[in-house]
Parts: structure tokens; C-alpha cells; sequence
């Protein structure tokens, strides 16, 4: 009734479906467009730091006491500590389904009550919890052109840091900013020594005049009659000058601070440095809004660029690891894919039906049913990002589908001699539930997909919606829109054929028409339709080569999935790398710089840019690991891949030539997608661990013979010892600091001062900090030893100068760089690059070198457990998707039998879709397996319908055999219209480059294998199977 009551009425029609599209346009335009769906990251990272400690004092004291606490946070799954001289990092990973927030309330007091057991002076643990948007969406390289050689680096660092990013800050799209690379200022205080001495005036008498001098402590609230008013003390220090003027008195002299000391502004000593293209820069890191779009923050940047390059002229602006660039280019491609796919199915149709008026509803149907999906988009939350767009790309084949069998069973009614609006109603009534069935299996399908554990089920939630969207729009414009535009757009030709019929009888010249069309002359249908039932009675004939043929896939299904290598993600293909550095020696920051640069520029020729962090960054929300100065972290960008290549093996042998001690290894660049899915381990990893840690030598020792050990059982595996540095143990003299009378706390305060880490002060002038330190020239360690000399008074007034290397001793040592640790204990990893296949093998050996080592065990983790974990998950979906479809199947059909002859193809086309991903080098991976559940939907609508019109006839009274041909040869063009369509819309995926399509390539590729297989089977197994199941019955039997 409904059909019949809007094919009647065009107008009204018209007008629903205009407001529907300019609801559609208009919220295009407010869509957020992001690289990937806001999704939340199930992590909270722990950095806690303490100067003073080493790496193996830093595991011990801190990073093992706070993961005794936190290993109790609710629903947590691992916990990832890594310690280094003077910092940890500890990383705690969620189940997905965790709320994360109320995760962080628990994280807080965990250390909370953890503080009672760290050191009382160390600062609190900075807690981070990871989302998406919080990494920088690019990086802002600020640089120091050369003609301004008057401006320091430092300068350019306090302009920055006031100024420039607080200009930037204010834009609207722009949540936070961080910076890196850049210098903050110090007033040093050098004391003159021998003026000192001959004066009697002791480092404690500076540091006291500091002290009484120090006024910025605040202001006091006093009371003066009615009124209340704030009072600060006057003359507190604000510039070096306000130093340099201090006057101490001292034996009835007046000294100025600036005669005793010399006073500079100067940088403090840096941890970390930035390079852009080998100069030196400052490094901004802008984080965009969640609500912002990317191309709004990007356009807005570079304005503000623009503006600063003119107030700044002495400054250069350059981005870096645009990410926005990543989403233009993949978002681009995408709709280029999407673009390409409409256009190869709507040519399927114009090369399948015989009349040139048809197809053109399909022109104006996808599209439709594309914008009226973007409207439903924005009701239901969702964003455009990669996984959307690619989620309505996969859906695009089947949108079409739906419109061809409604299009087709119109013409078929018409053709049959029924009138133009009585085969619209009927002809669409009747496609109706069995086009519903198809819509909800395939739905089915998708919907358990969103219950994969981790980040991936609520990852491709998006995806899920988006095809669903989709589908169901498609199928209500399929029902309610297009029959009234075939009735309006073949009313024409209908009266016309009429009054043919009345002037020519013979209806020679309707023929003639109709035989002069282009479309009637290109048509691929018609040769296939001649053939198809001569074809089907000769496989009914010879049925074993069905059996043969189905045997040979299954078969290859079985064979291609033991062949077949795990992955948890596609390989995506790279034209950056980063190369991650370990000098493998004590050297200084500024060693670490030459060498860097040295590297960038004998690389210089393969590279189109570069950008570097050495030793440490200042990134607050940085998920890197800390880095000490003797490490740099550089970013490379070829043009191609094989000029990657080329680039990594040079990159290799020039660091194996030039820096033989150096540790190195070469990945892809963290993206927003590997930082969703949480770190990428090696494929296997062997966690070393021993039963005692108290000797350290005797551990080191142990490791290196374990290594050693390994590295001949896998001699095809690099293979790298934990990482190790020397150090100098400094221990106090105590019976000479007994005899002597000094207090330990003197000595190391003179140490202290020695090495320039004495901090009178802070201070504070016009929102800048700088910290007061009083110190001496800095020289080689052992040479200060014996030049710096200790003042102490003694008990009678005596004098006593004594150098310092009288009251220490020094000695060597060698300790571990970097120690690993996890809710069990301390493990030492060993990483090996491994197939699925040879894991069970290598695991076994390991565990044999292992066991040749006294006080020693290992346990595995790795990238391939990872994989076969959610591959197993994905595994029991489809099970359970099949199940789902059986329940549909059962009710559309009424009955508990037939949806087993639609069942029983999906082993097969499961086997074609493994055989094509073998036969094209991919891996098992989530998305693979995501396509094959998609595809055990797709593959049976063609099946549903074909069954559900055998039925019907045989309710007509057609024999078995009658239906079967019948059904067929009228499925026929529907048959394999939806599949060259579905088929053809995944072409860009398997043509284009680009995150997205190269994300989706291995489903892409299960799907249109198991789909090419599928549509064979379609059009003659399924009619064996129905043949065999009800030939001894003459009806069909009815629950």
C-alpha cells in the first residue's frame, strides 16, 4: 500500500527527498574530520623522576615500589615500567571496556600511597592519561635564520616561550602546545676563590646574603583603619643588576656582590635538542580541540605563521610530521576510491541493462542515499575520519545491490506484460522482505564486530555504523524513492510503446528501437543468458566436477591458512623511518650533536627532510621513552619507498663502519593508528629474567654469556645485550672526615657547588624563572677533585683547606643503561624477527639456551601472540555470525533446512578468500579476518533472494527442475550485476595508496576473492543443493 500510495504521488516525494539532502549538505560541512574515530586509549603513562638516582637505584627505590601499588588498579591488564639514570616511565594498559577516567582517580591514590615510600624531596609523578587527540597533530620547527647572529639561542628560546606560542595558543582550534629543544635561562654566580680566601669570606657567607636578600616570598594582608590592603616587602631582587648591587658586610668592610663573584645570565645546562634539517631549533607540538577540525587548525596556523614571519623576521617557521597532510592525502584518496567505485558500478549498469534510462536512476540513487547518510552520521555522533569513509566505500557495492534487484524485478513484471504502476507496486512489494532479509544479514555480519576485545572492536565500531547507515538508507530509498522515479522516467516511453502498438501490429518498429540502442548492442547480458541453462544442466549432469572444484578450494582455504604469516595490522606502506640511536658510549650532549649531524650528512643525498630529538625531550604528553644524552631519536623522509631502502642500508653501514659500539634499529614512524592500537613488540620477544639482582657484575656477566649463547643458536638474528655505560662511584673517607672534624653534608655540598648544581634561589621576574645557582668553572672530574679545595673552621679557629680528592674516593664501574620490569619482576629482553611458523620451534630453543644458565628463566611475549590472540577472537565471531545469519535465514525462509543450502558455500568461499590473500602476499591480520566475517554476509544475499524465488515458483507449481532453471536464468542479471558492482567498488582499494585504502587492502582483497568464488557458486551450487535436498518432496513443508 505504501508503494502504491507514493508512486502516485512524485511531488511530495520530491520535496522529502530534497529537505533530506539539504540536511545532508548542510551537515557535511559540520562534520569534525579527523584521522581516526575519537576513540579512547586504554593507557595511562607514569613518569616519575629523581636526579640523583641511577638507573638500577630508579627501578629499585621508585619504579618497584609504585608498581607494587598500581598492579592492583582495577581492570588493568599489563604494566610496562622501563628505568633510566634519573627517570621511569611506567605504562599501565586497560581493558578496552575500562573507564579510564575513573582508572586515573584509582592511578592517583596508588601513588598516594606510594609517596610514603619514595624519597621525601622527590617531585610527585606526572600522570598522563592517552587519548588520540593528544598527540600533535604537527610540529612547529622554529628556527634562527643565519644573518641574526647577534640574537643567542637563548634569546630565541625566551621569545618563543613568551611570545610565540602563547600567539599561537590563542587561536581557537589549538588545545595546548608543547615545546621542546629549547634553553632556559640561569644566573650563574662564579665566585672569585682567592679573593675569597684572602678575605675570610666562606660560600656560606654568599649564599646568606642571597638568602636575606631573597624578598619575593609573597604578600602580607595588613589593616589600616576601615580598609584592608596587601603589603610586600620592597627591594626584592629582579634582575642581575638588583645581584650584582648586594652589598655584604664583613669584618667592617663593604664588599658589592659583583666584587666577589661574576654574575651572568647564561642557558642552563640542556637535556634535550631539536634539530630541523640539521639546524638547531625549538620544536611546538600542536594539539588540536576535540571538537576542531584539522584543515581549520592548519589553516589558521599558517595565518598566524604569516603574521609572525613579518613581526619576527629574524626567525624561520617550517612543519614537520604533518599529520594533516596524512589525512588530506588518505581522506583524498579515499573519496578519489569512493568517486572511482560509483563510477565502475553505474558502467556494470549501463553495460547490463538493455535500456538507456534505467541506469541513470542509479546516478541519482547512490548519491542520494551517500548525502542522506552523511546527515544520519551527524545524528548518531560519528565523524569523518578513515574508517567511516572507508566504511561507506565497502558499502558502496551493496548499496548498489540494492537498487539493482529492486530495478530489475520492476522491469521483469513489466516485461511479463503487466502495466507500468502495477509492476512498480508488485515488483517492488515483492522484493521487499527477502531485500530486508539481505539487508539484516549483512547487518549481522557487522554488528558483532563491535565485540572484539581491545581497541580494534571499538575501533571499527565506525565501521559497522557506517556500512549500516548505509545499507538501510539504501534499502528505504530502494523501496520508497526509486519506483517512483522508474514509473515517472518510463511513463513516457510506456505511452509511446502504446501507440506503436496501435499504428505498427507486427511491433517491428519497437524492435527496431530497441535493437538500435547502444546499450542494447553493448549488453553483456544477453550473451550470458543464452548459455546459462545449458550450462547449469550440464553441471547437473556432471556434478563431480562441482565436487572437484569446491574439494580443490577448500583444500587451498586449509592449505593458504597454515601458509599464510600473522600480523596484527596490514603492512602500511613507508616512505619515513626512524632511526633510534644509542652512541653506546658516556658522551655528552654535545658529542651526541656532532655525531648527529655527521649521520644527517652523510644521509643528506637520499633524504627529502629530516628532524631529530637528541637525549632527552620536553614533551609533557610524549608516549616516547626517555632518552638520556648519549640517544637521539631521528626522523627520516624519503620520496620513495625503494629509496627508503636504500636509505636504511646505507644508514646501517655507516653507523657498523663509523660507531661500531653503537645499539641502533630502524622502525616506521609512531602514527595516530599504531599509537591506537598500543605499542607494536617484535614478533617474538624472550623476557629474561634471574632469581638474584644483588650482584650486578656477576648479572652483567651472566647476560653477556646468555647472549652470546643465543646469538650462535640464531645466527641469522641481531642480537643485543642490555645496554651498558660506566660510572664513577664516589665514596666519602670516613675516618678522615672523623679526623678532621667535617661534616659529610659539607663535603658534598662543596661537590655541588664544584659541578654548578648548587640552587641558592629562583628568581621570578616578569613571569620568568631563573634560577640562581653559585658555582665555579666546571673541569674534567678528576682534575676537579684535586683542584677544588674544601674550607672548614675548625674547633680552635683553625683554618683548614683541603683539596677534595683527600676526602673521596673515586672508582670505576659498569651498571645497566636501562632496566626493564612488569608486574612479575625485572626481565632483560631479547627481541627476535620471527615468523607465526617458527615461533613454537624458537620458543623451545630459547628455553634450552636458557636452561644451560644457572639462576635463570624466560617467559615470551611478542607481536605474533598478540595477533593469534585477536585472530582466535575473530575466529569465534564468525562462528558466532554464522549463527546469527542461520537464526535470519531460518525466519525469512520458515523453515530449519534451507538456510543450510545457503550455509554450506560459506567454507568455501572462507578457503577462495584465504587462497586470494595467499596468492597476493598479505598476512593473516585483524583486517583480513574482518573481511572474510563481512564477506560470509555479502556472499549469501544473492543466495537468499535466488532461494526465496524458487520457492515462490514452486508455490506457482513449478517442478524442482523447472524452478531451479526458472530462478536462475530470472537471478541471472541480478546475480551478477551485485557482484561485478561490489566488486568494482573495492577496485581502489586494491589500486590506490594512502593509509586508508591500504588499511582496508586486505579486506578488500578476502572479500572480492570470496565474492569472485561466490557468485559461481551462486549460480550453480546452491540450485545442486536445493536440488538434493527436496527432490523426493513435491512441496515444500512449512514449519
Amino acid at each position: 500500500m505504501m508503494v502504491r500510495f507514493l508512486i502516485n504521488r512524485p511531488v511530495s516525494v520530491t520535496m522529502s527527498v530534497l529537505a533530506f539532502v539539504i540536511m545532508g549538505l548542510v551537515v557535511s560541512t559540520r562534520l569534525p574530520v579527523s584521522m581516526m574515530p575519537p576513540v579512547d586509549i586504554p593507557e595511562i603513562l607514569i613518569k616519575a623522576e629523581y636526579p640523583d638516582y641511577t638507573a638500577v637505584e630508579m627501578e629499585r627505590n621508585i619504579s618497584r615500589v609504585l608498581v607494587l601499588q598500581l598492579q592492583t588498579v582495577n581492570r588493568l591488564e599489563s604494566v610496562e615500567s622501563a628505568a633510566r639514570d634519573g627517570v621511569c616511565q611506567i605504562r599501565l594498559r586497560f581493558a578496552q571496556a575500562a573507564d579510564v577516567d575513573y582508572a586515573l582517580i584509582d592511578v592517583y591514590q596508588k601513588i598516594d600511597n606510594a609517596t610514603t615510600f619514595l624519597p621525601v624531596d622527590m617531585d610527585y609523578p606526572q600522570i598522563v592519561k592517552a587519548r588520540p587527540t593528544d598527540l600533535p597533530v604537527f610540529y612547529l620547527n622554529v628556527l634562527k635564520k643565519e644573518e641574526a647572529k647577534n640574537q643567542s639561542f637563548l634569546e630565541t628560546s625566551t621569545l618563543v616561550r613568551t611570545v610565540i606560542r602563547e600567539k599561537i595558543s590563542q587561536l581557537e582550534p589549538v588545545a595546548m602546545i608543547e615545546m621542546s629543544g629549547f634553553a632556559q635561562p640561569r644566573i650563574m654566580l662564579r665566585v672569585y676563590k682567592d679573593k675569597l680566601q684572602s678575605l675570610g669570606i666562606s660560600m656560606d657567607d654568599i649564599e646568606q646574603l642571597l638568602e636575606n636578600n631573597n624578598n619575593a616570598r609573597g604578600t602580607i594582608r595588613v589593616r589600616q583603619g576601615f580598609y584592608e590592603y596587601d603589603m610586600s616587602f620592597a627591594g626584592s631582587l629582579e634582575d642581575i643588576k638588583d645581584i650584582e648591587e648586594l652589598v655584604l658586610l664583613h669584618d667592617g668592610n663593604i664588599f658589592t656582590l659583583k666584587d666577589l663573584a661574576q654574575v651572568s645570565m647564561e642557558a642552563r645546562p640542556r637535556m634535550g635538542i631539536s634539530l630541523f634539517n640539521r639546524r638547531e631549533c625549538i620544536s611546538l607540538g600542536i594539539i588540536k580541540r576535540d571538537e576542531a577540525r584539522m584543515e581549520d587548525l592548519r589553516d589558521q596556523v599558517e595565518l598566524r605563521i604569516a603574521e609572525l614571519e613579518k613581526e619576527f623576521p629574524s626567525l624561520q617557521f617550517e612543519l614537520s610530521q604533518d599529520q594533516t597532510s596524512l589525512l588530506s592525502y588518505s581522506i583524498r584518496n579515499l573519496r578519489q576510491s569512493l568517486y572511482l567505485g560509483i563510477l565502475l558500478a553505474l558502467l556494470i549498469m549501463f553495460l547490463f541493462i538493455r535500456d538507456n534510462r534505467t541506469p541513470w536512476l542509479m546516478v541519482v540513487s547512490l548519491p542520494l542515499s551517500l548525502i542522506v547518510a552523511v546527515f544520519f552520521f551527524y545524528i548518531s555522533g560519528l565523524t569523518i575520519n578513515i574508517i567511516s569513509l572507508s566504511g561507506l566505500l565497502l558499502g558502496v557495492g551493496m548499496m548498489i545491490d540494492n537498487s539493482i534487484i529492486v530495478l530489475d524485478n520492476i522491469a521483469q513484471r513489466e516485461e511479463r506484460g503487466e502495466t507500468l504502476s502495477e509492476a512498480c507496486v508488485r515488483g517492488t512489494n515483492e522484493i521487499i522482505t527477502p531485500l530486508l532479509s539481505s539487508v539484516l544479514t549483512t547487518c549481522s555480519i557487522f554488528i558483532p564486530l563491535i565485540f572484539i576485545s581491545g581497541i580494534a572492536g571499538t575501533l571499527f565500531f565506525d565501521q559497522a555504523v557506517a556500512v549500516s547507515i548505509g545499507l538501510f538508507i539504501s534499502y528505504f530509498v530502494s523501496i520508497l524513492v526509486l519506483p517512483v522515479y522508474y514509473r515517472l522516467l518510463h511513463k513516457g516511453r510506456r505511452t509511446q510503446y502504446m501507440q506503436t502498438q496501435e499504428t505498427k501490429h507486427d511491433g517491428e518498429q519497437e524492435a527496431k528501437r530497441r535493437q538500435s540502442s547502444i546499450f542494447e548492442r553493448i549488453a553483456l547480458f544477453s550473451t550470458i543468458e543464452k548459455h546459462y541453462e545449458s550450462w547449469l544442466s550440464w553441471f547437473f549432469r556432471h556434478q563431480w566436477v562441482i565436487a572437484l572444484f569446491l574439494l580443490v578450494l577448500l583444500l587451498g582455504g586449509a592449505l593458504s591458512w597454515k601458509m599464510l604469516d600473522r600480523s596484527l595490522l596490514p603492512r602500511i606502506s613507508q616512505t619515513e623511518t626512524v632511526a633510534r640511536i644509542d652512541w653506546g658510549l658516556p658522551i655528552p650532549l654535545e658529542e651526541n650533536l656532532e655525531r648527529s649531524r655527521a649521520f644527517l650528512e652523510a644521509m643528506d643525498s637520499m633524504i627529502v627532510s629530516s628532524s631529530a630529538l637528541l637525549g632527552a625531550d620536553n614533551y609533557l604528553l610524549s608516549r616516547e621513552e626517555a632518552r638520556d644524552a648519549s640517544q637521539v631519536l631521528i626522523q627520516l623522509e624519503c620520496k620513495t619507498e625503494n629509496d627508503l631502502r636504500n636509505l636504511i642500508r646505507m644508514a646501517r653501514s655507516w653507523l657498523v663502519k663509523r660507531h661500531p659500539s653503537a645499539l641502533f634499529e630502524f622502525a616506521p614512524p609512531r602514527n595516530i593508528l599504531q599509537d591506537v592500537f598500543g605499542r607494536q613488540e617484535a614478533p617474538l620477544t624472550a623476557r629474561l629474567r634471574l632469581d638474584d639482582y644483588s650482584d650486578e657484575e656477576q648479572n652483567i656477566e651472566k647476560l653477556s654469556r646468555i647472549q652470546t649463547r643465543l646469538q650462535a643458536a640464531f645466527p641469522n638474528q641481531r642480537l643485543t645485550a642490555p645496554a651498558l655505560k660506566k660510572r664513577f662511584l664516589l665514596s666519602l673517607r670516613e675516618d678522615r672526615l672523623l679526623a678532621y672534624g667535617i661534616p659529610k653534608e659539607e663535603v658534598r655540598k662543596t661537590i655541588r657547588i664544584a659541578l654548578q648544581h648548587q640552587t641558592s634561589f629562583d628568581l621570578t621576574s616578569f613571569s620568568v624563572t631563573y634560577p640562581v645557582v653559585l658555582g665555579s668553572e666546571l673541569l674534567n672530574f678528576r682534575e676537579l677533585l684535586h683542584k677544588t679545595m674544601l674550607y672548614h673552621q675548625g674547633d680552635n679557629n683553625e683554618e683548614l683547606i683541603l683539596p677534595l680528592s683527600d676526602l673521596v674516593e673515586l672508582k670505576e664501574g659498569t651498571t645497566m643503561k636501562e632496566l626493564r620490569s612488569d608486574q612479575i619482576g625485572r626481565y632483560f629482553p631479547f627481541d627476535f624477527e620471527i615468523t607465526a611458523a617458527e615461533k613454537t620451534e624458537s620458543e623451545a630453543l630459547i628455553r634450552e639456551v636458557v636452561a644451560g644458565i644457572p639462576g635463570a628463566r624466560v617467559d615470551f611475549s611478542g607481536s605474533i601472540e598478540q595477533s593469534e590472540k585477536q585472530n582466535k577472537e575473530i575466529l569465534i565471531i564468525i562462528g558466532i555470525s554464522i549463527l546469527l545469519l542461520y537464526f535470519i535465514l531460518a525466519a525469512q525462509f520458515n523453515s530449519v533446512s534451507q538456510p543450510f543450502i545457503v550455509l554450506l558455500e560459506l567454507p568455501i568461499d572462507i578457503g577462495a578468500a584465504l587462497l586470494t590473500l595467499l596468492l597476493f602476499g598479505q598476512t593473516i591480520n585483524v583486517m583480513a579476518l574482518i573481511g572474510i566475517v563481512v564477506m560470509c554476509g555479502i556472499v549469501i544475499n544473492d543466495s537468499i533472494i535466488k532461494i526465496d524465488t524458487i520457492n515462490r515458483l514452486r508455490k506457482e507449481g513449478y517442478s524442482i527442475i523447472h524452478a531451479l532453471l526458472t530462478a536462475g536464468v530470472r537471478r541471472l542479471k541480478p546475480i551478477l550485476m551485485t557482484s561485478m558492482t561490489t566488486i568494482l567498488s573495492l577496485l581502489p582499494f586494491l589500486l590506490f595508496g594512502g593509509m586508508g585504502n591500504e588499511m582496508q587492502r586486505p579486506l578488500a582483497m578476502a572479500l572480492s576473492g570470496g565474492l569472485l568464488f561466490g557468485t559461481f557458486i551462486s549460480l550453480f551450487f546452491i540450485p545442486l543443493n536445493y536440488y538434493h535436498l527436496y527432490k523426493k518432496r513435491k512441496t515444500i513443508r512449512h514449519a
